[in-house]
């Protein structure tokens, strides 16, 4: 159970507006506000938030935003989730990005190297053959799985190439 002091002290640390209640006390890097306490530890401040008017987080479970702010506080804004319903939000609102191509740390391909196999594994009628050239083929060339290939050839990965 949390004492009132801490409840009390946490709200003194946000400022609310119309829609989002926004925290004003320290973030981290993501933008999400940190909220210590003596003795308790630190909290992210959208989850302690929940917390502060009752609401239980499973074990396991993430604090999701409506509103895709993440210094809001506001209790109306905000409800436990699994990571996959936080990701799946992200995911539907478009929010969620990755590095693409060689700007993505576990690239194993060039920008060159999928020119070439974009050229060679075209899909067709017969998935991945083009002259003479199989997915199999490539995909031990460059030293990666034939499903790496297969998702160049349709467009699926590395499609800004």
């Amino acid at each position: 159970m949390i004492e009132q002091k801490h409840i009390d002290l946490f709200w003194t640390k946000v400022n609310k507006t119309d829609s989002c209640w926004n925290w004003t006390a320290a973030k981290c890097r993501d933008g999400y506000g940190l909220y210590s306490i003596k003795k308790l530890g630190q909290f992210k401040a959208h989850r302690f938030s929940l917390m502060s008017i009752g609401i239980d987080i499973p074990q396991g479970y993430v604090v999701m935003h409506h509103c895709d702010n993440p210094s809001c506080v506001n209790p109306a804004h905000l409800k436990p989730a699994t990571v996959q319903e936080n990701n799946k939000d992200k995911q539907n609102k478009r929010r969620q990005s990755f590095p693409k191509g060689t700007a993505n740390a576990g690239a194993k391909l060039t920008d060159e190297q999928v020119r070439d196999i974009k050229l060679r594994a075209r899909v067709g009628s017969r998935v991945g053959y083009n002259n003479g050239s199989n997915i199999k083929e490539i995909a031990a060339e460059y030293n990666v799985i034939h499903e790496t290939i297969r998702l160049i050839a349709r467009g699926v990965t590395w499609d800004h190439i």
